[in-house]
């Protein structure tokens, strides 16, 4: 079973999909003469600057999300080991009592 990408990878992935595309304008438009070729490379232009943008952006969020989520991850990760701790003591008590009755 493929691993599931992450929300993170996914995003990631799309950007390098549409800088794939932007790539492929830019080889299209390089075939294209006159006018119609400055208001192609001047639109190549502007979808590079909103990708750029959006990377920028992108790593800005994933940067503050991960700084978050650590923080977070230390003041959980002492309750999920206490809460481990009674679980265990509750299957023990589980298996002294299902003992208890087949006795």
């Amino acid at each position: 079973m493929p691993k599931k990408k992450s929300s993170f990878e996914e995003i990631e992935s799309l950007l390098q999909e549409v800088g794939q595309k932007i790539e492929e304008l830019v080889k299209k438009g390089a075939e294209a003469s006159g006018e119609l070729k400055d208001d192609i490379d001047e639109k190549i232009q502007d979808l590079q600057e909103d990708k750029e943008r959006l990377q920028k952006d992108f790593e800005k969020k994933k940067a503050s999300f991960q700084k978050k989520y650590k923080g977070t991850k230390k003041q959980v990760k002492p309750k999920l080991k206490e809460s481990a701790g009674h679980l265990k003591e509750a299957f023990k008590s589980l298996i002294q009592a299902v003992n208890a009755l087949m006795k």
